[in-house]
């Protein structure tokens, strides 16, 4: 790690809104997990939200980030714990090594529909089910998601960052992938909430959710816009377009009042953007769900 990064990882970590009140037990959960991780001769089991736990390896940005901060996509984690009630069903469309799908299956109680494609994380994905006794709540289709089913080849080797090749991009340590559209996979369900985090493909993604996109019982979008779209040629402004044409509309969540502020447009800072329809109904969820505690904290 560069002394660069290394600082902006620090800052992140010191200023995150769940270790402002405990920066030094933040550095400390850093340097133990350092030693740890570098001890270990595999994943290491630590303790997650709500009694539920990770299985983390050393380099693992999707759980590392966990490790030092409690929850490291703050707002959009605590939205979900805030909204979702056990028996909604919760689609993760790039789940990775699954933290939002543990949040609403260990935790929540909710049921959880997971794609993950690239075959070593679905298998940390799997893993992270299993010792989390959630296998019954929880449907894992080692696929990604498009515009309707086929296959595409993607990067395996860059983590939380593992995305569809690019035109011209390089295949080495490529593999090639199952896709379906959602929609497909959805018909059978009344999901309550969509979370899209694949890395620049999410146009195709929201092309085979057309009809998921229509239903009532999806009052909430979390989906990451943060220009990776761009790489692969396509506009993510038509993406918010065409949420806010289905009646999805762009707002900041604070979780410590559990209050949503309406927002012009893709959020700016490169962060998940949440989308919100029916409002009056969604902030009623947020206000009467319960608390959990994260570093202490209850939230």
């Amino acid at each position: 790690m560069s002394p660069f990064s290394l600082a902006g990882a620090l800052r992140f970590i010191l200023n995150h809104p769940l270790n402002r009140h405990r920066r030094l037990a933040a550095l400390w959960d850093l340097l133990s997990w350092q030693v740890r991780s570098r001890l270990a001769r595999g994943p290491v089991v630590v303790d997650f939200v709500g009694g539920s736990r990770l299985s983390v390896r050393r380099g693992q940005t999707a759980g590392t980030g966990n490790i030092y901060t409690g929850l490291v996509e703050y707002e959009d984690m605590l939205f979900l714990l805030h909204y979702l009630r056990p028996g909604d069903h919760f689609v993760d469309v790039g789940a990775n090594i699954g933290t939002f799908t543990i949040l609403a299956a260990a935790v929540v109680g909710s049921k959880a529909l997971s794609l993950e494609p690239v075959p070593d994380t679905f298998d940390c994905l799997r893993e992270n089910i299993a010792l989390n006794g959630c296998e019954a709540r929880v449907t894992l289709i080692q696929a990604g998601a498009g515009s309707r089913g086929g296959r595409m080849r993607m990067t395996t080797h860059l983590g939380s960052g593992n995305h569809v090749l690019a035109p011209g991009e390089a295949q080495e340590d490529a593999t090639e992938v199952v896709i379906h559209a959602i929609d497909e996979l959805t018909a059978d369900i009344a999901p309550a909430l969509l979370k899209i985090d694949v890395e620049g493909y999410e146009t195709e993604v929201i092309a085979g959710a057309e009809r998921l996109l229509g239903r009532e019982s999806l009052k909430a979008v979390i989906i990451e816009l943060n220009g990776s779209g761009t790489t692969l040629g396509y506009d993510e402004q038509a993406i918010h377009e065409r949420l806010l044409e289905r009646g999805l509309a762009p707002y900041l969540y604070d979780p410590l009042t559990r209050t949503l502020a309406p927002l012009g447009g893709i959020r700016p800072d490169y962060r998940n953007t949440l989308y919100v329809r029916d409002l009056e109904s969604v902030r009623e969820r947020l206000l009467s769900g319960p608390r959990v505690t994260v570093h202490g904290l209850r939230i």
